[in-house]
């Protein structure tokens, strides 16, 4: 069907439909891409030219889709099964399928996410690479009972980015009860958007690292002028909350004449937004040597927030200078490699030995235990700042934070972490329980 499209419209019609199904973004066309399983099944059953924007003459656009131009020139040496089939297929929209079950070399079944529609696919090739939490976005073509995939891309979607595809399905379903097959039909760039953009994140993905305030991770460093290393610390100590300031100049430096010079003094905020056995958190590192003082932060929030508290403090003889500001690559980047000493590998050899002792073990269960124990009530960036606990009170949370526990439970094994089963059971009757969404 391929070469049909071509001999009949040429290839500057397959390049113009590709340009609509990548947003205009000026990817070039590459039968080698992983969207082309996505793509060109989408291309055959269901694009149109676009009268306000087509270079396909005028003449030559009621012979779209190009599916049904061919059964119409081919049916004859198709059979009424592959007419029939090719029909099922321009009816079928594409969508965003929940894995929910997987028979190898059988198939699979599967949740639309946007309508929850139920499908047993027979399948035998991809059922061997995905599994149950798996999102895939694809067409599913159903004649006579008998449902497959048409379209399908290569890349299949974690559980995490189930939230995305949420906020498509609300906004899809505004002023509607439910959304329907032509509503998916009529919606289908917005959904290859979608999909486009998390598959770009899958394939290209940027590394985001965050503070345990949520907080983008951006080194700071700002400098200040003191007049006086003493008076400055006395203005800076309250800061370390229930350090006093002896237990703080216990690491100091002094001169000859016993006046401070170096000092260090730690910037603590009782408890921890993301860790809430913790009893505080170090916001930052605030160093005095001499007439100069240098704060260490890591990001931008706790940077402007610790230089009003600096800023505040003139009568104590500091004064602004400059800032310094390097992301987590620059940071990379300015650090030479270090090559470990005999000592550090020693060293690295008795850590690795205790982790694997049965108390080394035993450790690392209870901080895990702490760690996913508090996880419920944790505000996450991709709740929208909301706990888990307070998400699953309505449908839509509920199913976001059941796709990052099912993210988390395949993750945690590959990361070394081996919380176990009742970890998991603990998390979901804590979650899901006693939650009745609405």
């Amino acid at each position: 069907m391929v070469r049909f499209a071509v001999a009949e419209h040429g290839h500057a019609t397959v390049e113009e439909a590709w340009d609509e199904f990548t947003a205009f973004q000026d990817l070039p066309w590459d039968p080698e891409t992983p969207h082309m399983q996505a793509f060109m099944p989408w291309f055959l059953h269901l694009w149109t030219p676009d009268p306000e924007d087509t270079g396909v003459p005028l003449s030559e656009r009621q012979r779209f889709p190009i599916s049904a131009d061919y059964a119409l020139h081919k049916g004859r040496r198709l059979g009424s099964l592959a007419v029939r089939y090719l029909a099922a297929a321009r009816e079928a929209p594409y969508s965003f399928f929940d894995v929910l079950t997987v028979r190898p070399t059988i198939g699979f079944s599967l949740r639309d996410i946007l309508t929850g529609r139920e499908f047993q696919t027979y399948e035998q090739s991809l059922s061997h690479h995905v599994a149950p939490g798996d999102i895939m976005f694809a067409s599913l073509v159903t004649v006579e009972g008998v449902t497959t995939i048409e379209g399908c891309t290569g890349v299949v979607i974690p559980p995490s980015y189930k939230a995305r595809i949420i906020d498509l399905r609300r906004w899809m379903r505004t002023g509607r009860r439910k959304i329907t097959a032509e509503r998916l039909r009529g919606c289908d760039l917005e959904m290859i958007d979608v999909y486009l953009d998390i598959v770009g994140g899958i394939l290209h993905p940027t590394l985001v690292v965050h503070n345990t305030d949520g907080d983008e991770l951006v080194f700071h460093r700002l400098t200040y002028g003191v007049t006086s290393p003493r008076t400055a610390f006395d203005a800076l100590a309250p800061l370390a909350l229930d350090r006093t300031p002896d237990d703080l100049l216990v690491e100091a430096e002094f001169d000859a004449a016993g006046a401070l010079t170096k000092a260090t003094v730690p910037w603590l905020k009782s408890g921890n937004t993301k860790h809430r056995s913790w009893e505080n958190t170090i916001l930052g590192n605030i160093h005095i040597d001499g007439r100069t003082l240098v704060a260490e932060v890591n990001s931008a929030e706790r940077a402007a927030a610790l230089r009003s508290i600096l800023d505040s403090m003139t009568g104590a003889g500091i004064e602004y200078r400059e800032t310094d500001v390097a992301t987590v690559d620059e940071m990379r980047a300015r650090t030479p490699p270090v090559r470990n000493s005999a000592d550090q590998d020693e060293g690295a050899a008795d850590v690795a030995a205790f982790e694997a002792s049965p108390e080394g073990q035993h450790m690392m269960a209870e901080m895990l235990r702490h760690h996913y124990h508090d996880w419920p009530q944790t505000p996450l960036p991709a709740l929208g700042g909301k706990t888990p606990l307070q998400s699953v009170r309505s449908r839509d949370g509920r199913e976001i934070v059941e796709s990052l526990l099912c993210e988390m439970e395949r993750r945690s094994p590959t990361m070394g972490l081996k919380p176990g089963d009742a970890i998991w059971a603990e998390l979901r009757q804590t979650l899901f329980g006693a939650a009745t969404p609405v």
